[in-house]
């Protein structure tokens, strides 16, 4: 085998290795975890050469970078394809206990949702109590010694109304920061990052390689009655996150919409589906580009 060839095949039997671990950190691994995986990945790489000294290595490579291929798409498909769970979003009702409708495009193509709609759906519709904008993606939080993965939501301040969310240090982002990077973090965040003894306001944290300034904690909630933790969450302004995370020129997420009252919530829903239908020019007969899920049916 010439030095030539077994460089290379050291090379991707490395990458191999290395690869499901940034997958999995949202490519933000900590240099340890680098470090590791790296010097693995090498004595497999050597293991690769002296097994196949002499031989034929096509097929190795071809391997390799088939493996290569397939924790990208893997890792792609899990934090940015795969269909959006708006449980966590809805949890069935509002913080006046009225019924939620969660408004989302229609899966299997581009959203049919638009920044436009979302801003209609706010301001259109008199017997909407809040409408509020709700982008997700599971995202790196790091700090200057520690890294958690965490569901980071994009949203607009009424999210902490419609949740009844409350903070237990600092605030929550209002209109007077919207545009600002800032987050507010849940306490397993913080634990996670910091210590459970320490307070984190004003620290700054970095996501998808964005500084972010702390600006308060939320809270504790405890598990959802699906399992979920709560308190595993960072929220950042909507705004922010469609510049910094979600760059995207199409919405990609939901609306989450209380009526003004339990009784309005099936007048809210059929208001909703003319509204949109009319803003996406959809002819009688053709179906919804859209779905309205009502969390909780009369």
């Amino acid at each position: 085998m010439s030095a030539r060839v077994s460089i290379a095949l050291r090379t991707l039997v490395m990458l191999a290795a290395v690869m499901p671990l940034f997958v999995a950190t949202a490519f933000h691994p900590s240099w340890w975890q680098t470090l590791l995986v790296a010097a693995a990945g090498s004595a497999l790489g050597q293991v690769a050469v002296r097994a196949t000294r002499g031989r034929r290595v096509l097929a190795w490579s071809v391997a390799v970078v088939a493996a290569i291929i397939a924790a990208l798409a893997v890792g792609w498909f899990f934090t940015h394809a795969a269909p959006h769970d708006d449980s966590s979003a809805s949890r069935s009702r509002d913080a006046a206990g009225n019924g939620l409708l969660v408004v989302r495009s229609r899966g299997g193509g581009d959203s049919s949702l638009t920044w436009d709609d979302v801003r209609a759906i706010e301001t259109q519709i008199p017997s909407i109590h809040l409408a509020v904008p709700y982008l997700r993606t599971a995202m790196q939080v790091l700090n200057a010694e520690q890294n958690w993965k965490t569901e980071l939501v994009g949203t607009s301040p009424d999210y902490f109304d419609l949740r009844a969310l409350h903070v237990a240090a600092g605030d929550r982002f209002d209109a007077s920061n919207s545009g600002k990077k800032v987050v507010v973090l849940g306490d397993t965040v913080v634990a996670q990052l910091f210590g459970a003894a320490k307070s984190p306001v004003g620290e700054v944290v970095r996501i998808n390689n964005t500084p972010f300034t702390i600006i308060g904690v939320l809270a504790h909630q405890g598990m959802s009655p699906q399992g979920q933790d709560l308190d595993d969450v960072a929220l950042v302004p909507i705004e922010v996150y469609a510049s910094k995370i979600h760059t995207k020129s199409s919405f990609g997420g939901m609306v989450l919409v209380s009526a003004t009252s339990r009784g309005d919530t099936a007048r809210v829903e059929s208001e909703l589906r003319s509204l949109l239908r009319d803003r996406h020019r959809l002819a009688p007969g053709d179906d919804d580009d859209f779905i309205i899920r009502n969390t909780n049916p009369e």
